[in-house]
């Protein structure tokens, strides 16, 4: 093990850069008690009862707002809701229809907020 030496003032200006870094992410990221829960692409298909084909169309078409993360996509449970209610109201669209399949039970969201559900759509 190496010891290095650095001066006092040096030292304190090293914590107020780390202060600083992390009240940065606690900004950006929250506490945790709000944050917005987030679907992975497998999650959101079978959900909506639709392939990876069809979920990468509606990304593609803007239908569908995602977040990506390296070639990962993620949906915030929110927009799939909204997604879903748009459906419902503009049955003209070409947005099929699968809310229905899903009015009797809760949804859950186990990777990324377990056991809370993301939202309800029981009667």
């Amino acid at each position: 093990m190496e010891i290095v030496a650095i001066e006092g003032n040096t030292f304190e200006q090293i914590k107020q850069r780390f202060a600083d870094f992390a009240k940065q992410v606690k900004t950006l990221c929250g506490d945790g008690r709000n944050n917005e829960q987030w679907l992975s692409n497998t999650e959101v298909c079978e959900l909506l009862k639709i392939s990876h084909r069809t979920l990468q169309s509606y990304r593609g078409n803007g239908m569908l707002p995602y977040s990506q993360i390296g070639r990962k996509c993620y949906y915030k449970a929110s927009d799939i809701e909204q997604f879903l209610n748009q459906s419902k109201t503009n049955p003209d669209e070409s947005i099929p229809i699968y809310f229905s399949l899903y009015r009797k039970r809760q949804i859950t969201c186990e990777r990324h907020c377990a056991s809370k559900p993301f939202f309800s759509l029981g009667l």
